[in-house]
């Protein structure tokens, strides 16, 4: 003998309209785009105007640290 034999559903188990998906949302993080950003939100740019990607970043990403720190002092030093 079955054990759900008496076993008995409501109607509004069950939906009265298909449930509808959701348009394919949108990419919001720039990690998801392929860009890289800094802290302000703005690009990473190489020197020839392009964008850095998100893999490249990954593979040279102390090299490109490193310049952008030592950039960073220049300018400091440079406004004083």
């Amino acid at each position: 003998m079955c054990k759900f034999s008496s076993l008995q559903f409501t109607p509004s188990c069950f939906p009265t309209r298909p449930r509808r998906v959701n348009p394919l949302r949108r990419v919001s993080s720039p990690w998801e785009q392929g860009i890289v950003k800094d802290h302000r939100g703005v690009p990473l740019v190489k020197g020839d105007g392009q964008l850095v990607g998100v893999k490249e970043y990954g593979e040279n990403r102390r090299a490109i640290e490193s310049t952008r720190r030592r950039n960073a002092q220049t300018t400091t030093t440079t406004q004083e």
